[in-house]
């Protein structure tokens, strides 16, 4: 019942390692960096690093580009890294490609049942079918009484293929000759057919082509914004480039074998050592008054050199509340 003990962690690194020690410093949810600014005095002569975040743009522009085809950002593994113009040019590559398919979306809206029947046409090959000379194709939704009708007609100068039916439409695939494409339509129209444009671009195998790039840009992308998040708490003297902060005392030892196999130096002091310094306050109590916690939490935590309130909130919580109550059975268990 009592509030976390801490260490004031110093990590000091070369350039060529602090990229390093933040993407450790990423994967540790104990530690609990200090901004730069805090650091920074006339004694260590110090500077703070640029933290202009340039992939914080990017993935931005990655999730409207996304959004714009109706597919899902989401970050996984870093498989390979990329460079900034690498990045750019790829951004500008699908921007330009997706902006086809976004242009047909928005031409077009679609139900659940066009979407079955879309995707039976989608095996002929959109740009297939309107790179054709001299054949003509449309397709659309006939009410179920107008379909029965077709075969009744005599003189047909067309082809039919059904794509798909519910209780009240047949959805419909047709071909004709250009020679008779204009009398061919009337007679769809006349049969109240609601015509579904056929797309000039497959925009899912496009889509396809480009998911995992998408995903691998994406994740990098992600991955190293959260490493430049940190860099406003990189301070830098000389060639000496400090993160320093603060992780329970417990962890301590952890936290320093969190660098392993890197060459740089973890100072672990007391928190007193460094006054301009607040650390951060952890509560820590038994099972039994854990719960009250929230409320400790809710209403303000203490500083990390008062006392925790939280076993005199659980009791006199308890005592209000059951006092407010007026319940036979909460008084007589308290």
């Amino acid at each position: 019942m009592s509030i976390v003990k801490m260490k004031l962690a110093t990590v000091h690194a070369g350039a060529d390692q602090f990229q390093d020690v933040l993407k450790r410093c990423v994967s540790c949810a104990q530690f609990h960096p200090e901004p730069a600014a805090h650091l920074i005095n006339d004694e260590n002569g110090g500077k703070a690093l640029q933290d202009e975040n340039v992939y914080n743009e990017y993935l931005n522009q990655l999730k409207n580009i996304g959004h714009s085809v109706g597919f899902e950002m989401k970050a996984g593994p870093v498989s390979r890294s990329y460079e900034e113009a690498e990045i750019e040019a790829f951004i500008k590559e699908v921007n330009e490609q997706f902006a086809l398919i976004a242009d047909t979306h928005e031409l077009m809206t679609l139900t659940d049942n066009d979407e079955i029947a879309l995707e039976k046409v989608r095996s002929y090959g959109f740009e297939a079918m309107h790179e054709c000379q001299y054949i003509s194709f449309g397709m659309g939704r006939l009410p179920a009484e107008s379909f029965k009708k077709l075969s009744l007609i005599e003189k047909k100068n067309f082809v039919v293929e059904e794509l798909h039916k519910s209780g009240q439409y047949v959805w419909i695939l047709y071909a004709t000759s250009n020679t008779f494409v204009k009398e061919v339509r009337k007679c769809m129209e006349s049969l109240f057919i609601e015509e579904i444009p056929i797309p000039r671009i497959d925009g899912k195998k496009i889509l396809e082509q480009y998911k995992e790039k998408l995903t691998e840009v994406y994740s990098y992308c992600a991955y190293t914004s959260e490493i430049r998040k940190l860099y406003r708490y990189v301070v830098q003297v000389q060639d000496d480039y400090q993160l320093a902060g603060f992780v329970p005392e417990k962890s301590a030892d952890q936290f320093v074998r969190l660098f392993d196999g890197l060459n740089v130096r973890v100072d672990l002091a007391e928190p007193e050592t460094a006054p301009q310094l607040v650390p951060p306050t952890m509560l820590h109590n038994a099972w039994l008054f854990r719960p009250f916690e929230m409320f400790v939490e809710m209403y303000g935590l203490p500083n990390y050199h008062d006392l925790d309130p939280t076993p005199f909130v659980a009791v006199t919580f308890c005592l209000l509340f059951g006092i407010m109550f007026g319940d036979l059975g909460q008084g007589a268990l308290l």
